[in-house]
């Protein structure tokens, strides 16, 4: 095990998190729908959302999208006591198939991967494949049924939600939790306002509304208007 392969080992046992309270909120807000599959587009560490919903879901198909490679592989050979809920696939999860430019996290804390930034620091650039949710589901020959989409994706909400039209479309989707920021993360990135209208168009509401984002950044929770 080299010495950067042992800090991003050493990171990824460390920084165990707890999303019990955002799960809970969920949970809430479905109010009686049950997550049949959970789809977690940008896997964090130990002990986040996926954890909580396989303990909120127990029968929950949860699928794992981490394109970081070190992340990836970390994640993929945890020990059994804590090791990922459900499947995981090395992919990034945007609106359209094919290769698209990005940056690669490759320090300590910097074990991500995005498309917008303006920050560079601890980053290679490098092309990486992407997949969209309609073509996951075709892919893998199953159904993703009442699903719920996390997207914690650094700027690239819009375009992971652009790549389930059909999901929207045909009625799979219950529940989205987006992080949106007041402003854009970088050049090309989406504004909080056209995600929010955007989910709107598809028949959603937010559980609060979008001016209580002030500064920085804030996860909002959307549920399909019954």
């Amino acid at each position: 095990m080299n010495k950067l392969w042992k800090k991003e080992w050493d990171f990824v046992l460390t920084q165990s998190v707890d999303f019990t309270k955002e799960v809970n909120q969920i949970h809430a807000a479905l109010g009686g729908m049950e997550i049949e599959t959970f789809l977690d587009i940008g896997v964090g560490n130990i002990g986040s959302e996926a954890w909580q919903i396989k303990k909120q879901y127990p029968d929950c198909q949860i699928i794992g999208f981490e394109p970081q490679i070190e992340r990836f592989a970390l994640l993929s050979c945890l020990p059994i006591a804590t090791e990922y809920p459900g499947r995981l696939i090395p992919t990034a999860v945007g609106s359209r198939e094919g290769s698209v430019p990005g940056y690669m996290g490759h320090l300590k804390g910097r074990s991500d991967f995005k498309v917008y930034t303006d920050e560079h620091k601890g980053y290679i650039q490098q092309n990486i494949w992407v997949h969209t949710l309609d073509q996951i589901e075709r892919n893998l020959g199953t159904e993703f049924n009442n699903c719920f989409i996390w997207a914690d994706v650094e700027g690239a909400e819009l375009e992971v939600l652009k790549g389930a039209k059909r999901l929207f479309n045909e009625n799979k989707v219950i529940g989205v939790l987006v992080e949106l920021r007041n402003k854009p993360l970088a050049v090309g990135a989406c504004s909080a306002k056209e995600v929010d209208t955007f989910l709107i168009d598809k028949g959603f509401k937010s559980t609060e509304p979008l001016d209580s984002l002030k500064d920085g950044h804030k996860d909002f929770i959307y549920v399909k208007n019954l």
